[in-house]
């Protein structure tokens, strides 16, 4: 699993950097990467923070062992920033509020766990730092970043099609602006770039 959980990494922040050179299936990479780390970090991520099987979850469950809340907490707000950073780099609605919350409760959540629970769960809080604190680091570095930075970042060019795209990433309400894309787009015979990341309403 801690295999799956380094190449879904490697596999958004590698999309990530094609998205930004112009390179077709950046957008696809950068969501199957980020799609996988919240899939493992929730429901899964309760196995992951502590290494255990299915089969030795169950028999510690049975057992009354300590740790599975705390684990289970600690998977639930590291998904929940996964996936507010997923929707903020692909300019999907609702993006702020998912990055926001997501850093907050991870924030909180990494607080109190070293604060309060290290002493009595070492490994478990052990495990959910370090992924928590890159994973907040990139959270609030995508929170100070202007939105407009952002989209002109990923789409610098200055031909129609661009400009438009552009316009309607900062505007995504406006339904004429997306009407305008659609045209844009009809007059063209190939499209200069990848739009693997548009979203339609």
């Amino acid at each position: 699993m801690r295999i799956t959980e380094k190449f879904a990494a490697v596999l958004a922040i590698l999309g990530t950097i094609m998205r930004l050179l112009h390179v077709p299936g950046g957008g696809m990479a950068s969501v199957l990467g980020l799609t996988t780390l919240a899939i493992l970090y929730f429901p899964l991520g309760i196995l992951l923070l502590r290494n255990e099987t299915i089969r030795e979850f169950f028999k510690s469950v049975r057992e009354r062992k300590s740790g599975a809340g705390v684990a289970f907490a600690s998977s639930w707000v590291l998904a929940t920033l996964t996936s507010g950073i997923m929707f903020k780099i692909m300019f999907w609605p609702g993006s702020g509020m998912m990055l926001s919350f997501g850093v907050a409760a991870t924030g909180i959540g990494a607080g109190i766990g070293y604060f309060f629970l290290s002493n009595k769960y070492p490994e478990i809080v052990k495990r959910m730092l370090s992924r928590a604190i890159p994973l907040l680091v990139a959270g609030i570095l995508l929170m100070t970043i202007p939105y407009e930075k952002l989209v002109y970042a990923f789409w610098p060019g200055e031909n129609p099609y661009q400009q438009a795209y552009r316009d309607m990433l900062l505007h995504p309400d406006d339904l004429q602006r997306w009407q305008r894309l659609e045209a844009i787009r009809d007059s063209l015979d190939m499209l200069p770039m990848s739009t693997d990341s548009v979203h339609q309403p």
